[in-house]
This record gives structure tokens, C-alpha cells and sequence, in this order.
């Protein structure tokens, strides 16, 4: 977690990539893959994408709109907490910043995505063979079911 002190002096606290809930990491998977399918020059893999400059030609309000929901789910699922201030922290909330708190904002979650982002394709490692052909017998805490709340929180 980082926290961030903006220029109209109010603060934001930045999750870590990998704290990040799924439930949001999807929403902003959702948004970039919205964006890409009307992109049709842009790269796929995290690799390309840190050098791609994409076409302007062609590029609408349509497009600005899809480009700029990918920077909002970014945001939203980056940010913990931010300065009362500014709100709860949501969409509106964040197209109501004002210009040079959304930049940091922006800026400093721009350069986390690519942590955001999973990359499936590198392998897990395999787990090493024990002599042991039993399952260790769990203990009763972790025989609980985990419930969800209304939220879609455990």
C-alpha cells in the first residue's frame, strides 16, 4: 500500500496490485478488452503494450470514451481510501476530481497495471513429491465455509 499526497493537499491510499479484490480487477479486465476490440493495432501481450502508440486517426468519442473507462476501473481498483473530501470513492466521484488530483491519481496507478494485469501464460511451479502418499489431516478451522455477504464480501 502507497500513499499518495496530492497538490490540493488531500491524500490517496493505493492498494498493491496483488491485494487488489478480484471483483474489481475484472471490472478493469473488462474495460481494457471493451478497448481493445475496437482497436484493432493494438497489442496483446503487457510486452507490446508498454511501447504501443496507437493511431489517432479514427480515434472518437466512442473510442475516447472506452479509453477513458479503462483509466476510471484503474483507478477504482487501485484506490483503498482518498481524502473525505473527495467523496466516496466511485465513477462520479472520480470524474469530479479535480484535473491535477486525477492526474496523480492517474499517473501513479498507470504505472501498477502492468501488476494488475495477470499474464496466464507463465507456468506454476510444479509442487515437489514427499514420501508421503497421506493429505495432511486439515484442522477444524479450516473446515468453515467461507459466506458470502450481500456486498459480495467473505
Amino acid at each position: 500500500m502507497s500513499r499518495l499526497e496530492l497538490p490540493d493537499g488531500g491524500w490517496c491510499e493505493l492498494w498493491a496490485p496483488k491485494q487488489v479484490k478480484e471483483r474489481r480487477r475484472r471490472a478493469y479486465i473488462a474495460a481494457i478488452t471493451d478497448l481493445t476490440s475496437v482497436l484493432e493495432d493494438m497489442p496483446t501481450n503487457a510486452e507490446a503494450l508498454e511501447n504501443y502508440e496507437p493511431k489517432l486517426s479514427g480515434f472518437g468519442g466512442d473510442k475516447m470514451a472506452l479509453s477513458d473507462r479503462v483509466g476510471d476501473m484503474l483507478i477504482l481498483c487501485l484506490v483503498r481510501e482518498w481524502d473525505a473530501r473527495y467523496g466516496e470513492i466511485s465513477e462520479e466521484s472520480i470524474q469530479d476530481l479535480p484535473a491535477g488530483v486525477f492526474d496523480v491519481i492517474f499517473l501513479a496507478c498507470r504505472d501498477l497495471a502492468t501488476e494488475l494485469t495477470p499474464n496466464y501464460g507463465e507456468p506454476v511451479p510444479k509442487a515437489k513429491r514427499g514420501g508421503s502418499t497421506t493429505s495432511p489431516t486439515p484442522s477444524p478451522k479450516e473446515h468453515q465455509l467461507a459466506t458470502l455477504s450481500p456486498d459480495g464480501t467473505f
